[in-house]
């Protein structure tokens, strides 16, 4: 299923006609799509908005709040898949050393 392409401008009209501004900055392609979530879960996202509780000033609507929890949710996701590659290989990698240092 294919979402609606929307752009979104990050910065004032005025400072899109500025010269050396670049374009790049000012526009973002966004896609608008549909998601199910419950009831506790958009009640939560919208008190952790409405409290502020993030540092980032970007996380001002349910849109942006989500796309960052994915973000950081796929970067967790890939760190503790890289801590488990690098445990198994130093597992493996002991055995060798063992067999070595008993030469």
């Amino acid at each position: 299923m294919t979402g609606q392409t929307h752009l979104n401008i990050d910065e004032p009209e005025s400072e899109l006609n500025t010269p050396g501004l670049k374009p790049h900055k000012a526009l973002r392609k966004l896609n608008l799509i549909n998601i199910t979530l419950p009831d506790e879960t958009i009640e939560l996202i919208d008190q952790v908005i409405e409290k502020g509780d993030f540092s980032e000033e970007t996380l001002r609507d349910r849109s942006q709040f989500i796309n960052e929890a994915v973000q950081y949710y796929i970067a967790q996701k890939a760190l503790i898949n890289l801590r488990e590659q690098l445990k198994e290989g130093a597992i493996q990698r002991a055995k060798r050393d063992l067999e070595l240092v008993k030469l």
